[in-house]
């Protein structure tokens, strides 16, 4: 084919070292002349590495969870018939850094965000020179290569970076100085003061965006562990279906309202208007996965997403231009800390912000102006598809089948945006409420509004 393909692979199709040798597989045998491979951590490590270094930071050292990953990487080289001590250079290091952390803990110091990164990058870094090696012993030449070497530089905070313009430009001529299948770290950058920052969880796909963007790729194909983009996420309802074609449009509003699709970040870059994109099974390689397309033309919701858990946060005024200006107030505070508000009500006195609830959205409350956090536990539940705003019979047909089964319903949110309308429920009957939506809704066919 002769085709210019980045070819990215996550951290559940890189478990062990059979997963690793069906990746290389899949690399070599599908037809493209020249292969970018970007590689996430091996599948768990990240969440290891970030124990690790809470228990340093906490005076430990960390060392057992380190001397745990080091085990369980020469297990993978021996699996694949590669050298023992193919990583013990990064393991050396690793301990090393964690040492310090302990002891700056233990002297009372406190390790910041930069230190953290530096912890996390290991798993990739690993991960990048495991793949190689294992091209390499297949008769290909590949050589690993640190994103944050090819020009993948941030502008924020550490951990919740976003990219500097013109890093597509810089990664371009640094490839062509990469011997064979440049095998890439994911998730890595660094800042303008040169020290080690990450893209955020999935990061890897964003790395991907990018270096297709740059390359002009033919193709970016996302190798994950399921058969492409479900209609709702299969762990909690098995009846989820692959869908086909998704429009970007779609993909982003998914990923807005809770699906792990992709990182968000990797739907918004501008990917060149000639890039096939799909997401494909490691394990079904003949299959096509699901391809994402500029638009597609429907009739009704295809998938269901939700956010498990919700907060709000709840700001009061004694008008209504007092309420806006706390809001603005909080949006301007949310956006630099890298948060976004998922769902907004307002009335009179009172605004109220629906955010993701987890640890780094709680961080930043006390950035925000004074509020109270709704002690209730909420979640959301959205249904996702091309056009639904214009399609009032899916909103009666969603309250129906909530009122037969009295499920508490706080907010609808149900207006004519395109792509995503969404319900704030009671986290309790949250499983409830997404199995009414995927069997009652998805797929049901809706006539336009007039």
């Amino acid at each position: 084919m002769g085709e210019v393909a980045v070819l990215k692979f996550g951290g559940s199709t890189l478990c062990d070292g059979d997963s690793i040798a069906l990746a290389c597989e899949r690399i070599l045998t599908q037809g493209h002349a020249q292969p970018v491979v970007v590689v996430s951590a091996l599948q768990g490590v990240t969440d290891r590495l970030w124990a690790a270094f809470e228990e340093a930071r906490s005076g430990g050292a960390g060392s057992q969870l380190g001397s745990d990953l080091r085990i369980r990487h020469r297990s993978v080289c021996h699996q694949l018939e590669l050298p023992s001590d193919l990583l013990d250079r990064l393991w050396r290091e690793l301990q090393s850094l964690l040492a310090k952390v302990g002891q700056q803990a233990r002297a009372g110091g406190v390790s910041g965000h930069e230190a953290r990164d530096q912890v996390l990058s290991f798993g990739e870094r690993a991960s990048a020179r495991l793949v190689a090696a294992a091209l390499r012993r297949a008769g290909v030449l590949a050589t690993p290569v640190d994103s944050f070497d090819l020009g993948f530089e941030t502008q924020a905070l550490p951990g919740h970076s976003r990219l500097s313009p013109g890093v597509a430009d810089r990664v371009r001529p640094a490839l062509q100085q990469v011997p064979g299948i440049p095998v890439v770290t994911g998730f890595l950058a660094k800042d303008p003061s040169g020290n080690l920052t990450t893209l955020g969880r999935d990061g890897s796909d964003w790395t991907a965006a990018v270096l297709a963007q740059a390359l002009q790729a033919d193709e970016l194909v996302y190798w994950k562990d399921v058969p492409g983009v479900l209609s709702a996420d299969p762990r909690w309802l098995p009846a989820a279906q692959p869908i086909e074609r998704l429009s970007l449009a779609e993909a982003r509003e998914l990923a807005f309202q809770g699906a792990q699709v992709l990182h968000s970040a990797a739907l918004e870059e501008a990917i060149h208007e000639h890039t096939r994109v799909r997401i494909r099974c490691l394990a079904h390689g003949p299959e096509p996965g699901t391809i994402l397309t500029p638009t597609e033309t429907r009739q009704g919701a295809i998938a269901v997403a939700s956010h498990r858990r919700l907060l709000g946060v709840e700001f009061e005024a004694p008008n209504a231009a007092g309420v806006q200006a706390k809001l603005s107030a909080a949006m301007v505070a949310l956006s630099r800390h890298h948060q976004l508000a998922r769902h907004i009500e307002t009335s009179a006195q009172t605004g109220l912000l629906w955010l993701v609830d987890d640890e780094s959205t709680r961080a930043c409350l006390a950035a925000l102006p004074p509020h109270r956090v709704v002690p209730e536990e909420w979640s959301s539940v959205a249904l996702i598809g091309e056009n639904l705003g214009q399609h009032p019979g899916l909103y009666r047909l969603v309250l129906q089948a909530f009122e037969e089964a009295a499920m508490p319903l706080h907010l609808a949110h149900f207006g004519r945006r395109q792509h995503g309308q969404a319900f704030i429920i009671e986290r309790a009957r949250w499983a409830e409420a997404m199995e009414i939506c995927h069997s009652k809704v998805v797929g049901t066919p809706l006539r336009m509004a007039r």
